[in-house]
């Protein structure tokens, strides 16, 4: 299922799906996201990491603030889900390229 998944890059073109306008779908991609982060394989870790999967998340987080409880509900606890499982490399990307962007 990995290899699937990642040699017909489905999950590129998953999170592509975030440029759309529907909410809706993009509380789905961010479900998806949170259900193969959940798996604990560091196989995808790695990938999420090398093709910066959270940038357009937090980016979504970001316009969308307070405007869709549900979207950022999904977010919030798809980051906090990675904190707390101590999902290193995980957490030390969000880290590195969105402290700032958080803090606010």
């Amino acid at each position: 299922m990995t290899y699937f998944l990642l040699g017909n890059k489905v999950t590129i073109k998953v999170l592509g799906l975030l440029k759309s306008k529907s909410k809706i779908i993009h509380v789905a991609v961010v479900q998806f996201v949170r259900v193969i982060v959940g798996m604990n394989d560091e196989f995808y870790d790695r990938h999420f990491v090398r093709h910066h999967f959270f940038d357009p998340i937090v980016d979504c987080l970001m316009k969308n603030k307070g405007s869709n409880n549900l979207l950022e509900s999904v977010i919030l606890e798809l980051l906090e889900y990675i904190g707390t499982q101590h999902r290193k490399d995980l957490v030390k990307h969000v880290v590195e390229r969105h402290r700032e962007t958080l803090k606010t």
